[in-house]
């Protein structure tokens, strides 16, 4: 099921996803774009770094696990992906996005609606040091490590998203009461797909800091349709866009209608 949530994405699976309802695998060899390519990502990689030095940014490379296609099949999401690296992703998807889908590294990102025992949702600030969108709104979240996160040929996808809150917000994995797989989407202007999940915890708002440098602080909205409107209303334009779209997913809120230029990458 392909459609707009947000301006800034395009749907490509939605839903409600337990654990047991996501099948996620490991295929074939590591993303290898060819000779040329791998030419123009090194030199892209290069000047990035540059550039991070000179503002004190957070840039490294590291393993990350491309999409290579998802689908709903009886009930169940499938996820297919092999290995590739956040050197890849900036040499491919931040830096041309014309490349066609076979020729972009695609790492599959995870963000989640964090909501709290007393009903709250947890947006955090970015940090001014990271790499994408500093300052900016997001939600919870990061990508999948297939060293950590895949036994084998199986990936656990929930694991990757369990592993990113208790380490951003500090908190114990039995802690998470509930996770649910809310579907896949995409990023309009990077075409990076993302995986979306409602994470419910035992701990309250006031008990959480921000930990690990990616936020530099937290903010509480209430868990209701009308609150998170309202904060997009006000702080849209500075929220990153897949957060925008698991917000308003979560939220049950209609489609964006809006006209809204997808933002620049980087």
């Amino acid at each position: 099921m392909a459609g707009l949530l947000d301006r800034g994405t395009e749907t490509l699976v939605a839903g409600s996803f337990a654990p047991e309802q996501v099948a996620a695998e490991l295929i074939g060899r590591p993303f290898y774009p060819g000779p040329d390519l791998a030419w123009e990502i090194d030199l892209e990689w290069d000047l990035r770094l540059r550039e991070a030095e000179a503002r004190g940014a957070e840039f490294f490379d590291g393993e990350l696990a491309r999409l290579v296609d998802c689908e709903l099949r009886e009930g169940v999401l499938q996820l297919r992906l092999q290995r590739t690296s956040y050197k890849a992703f900036v040499g491919t998807n931040l830096r041309d996005t014309s490349l066609p889908d076979h020729l972009r590294a695609d790492p599959l990102g995870n963000s989640a609606v964090v909501v709290t025992a007393d009903g709250k949702i947890i947006v955090g600030r970015r940090s001014e040091a990271v790499f994408g969108h500093p300052g900016w709104y997001h939600c919870i979240g990061g990508h999948i490590d297939p060293d950590l996160h895949a036994d084998g040929r199986v990936v656990d996808t929930f694991r990757a998203v369990t592993d990113e809150v208790t380490e951003e917000l500090n908190v114990m994995a039995d802690e998470l009461e509930e996770i649910v797989c809310l579907g896949v989407i995409r990023d309009a202007a990077s075409r990076q797909p993302e995986q979306l999940f409602a994470v419910r915890l035992r701990r309250e708002a006031h008990e959480l800091l921000a930990r690990g440098g990616e936020h530099e602080s937290l903010f509480p909205i209430d868990d209701t349709p009308d609150e998170v409107e309202r904060f997009l209303g006000e702080s849209g334009d500075k929220t990153v866009p897949v957060a925008r779209a698991a917000l308003r997913m979560h939220a049950g809120l209609e489609d964006s209608q809006e006209e809204q230029a997808p933002p620049k990458q980087g």
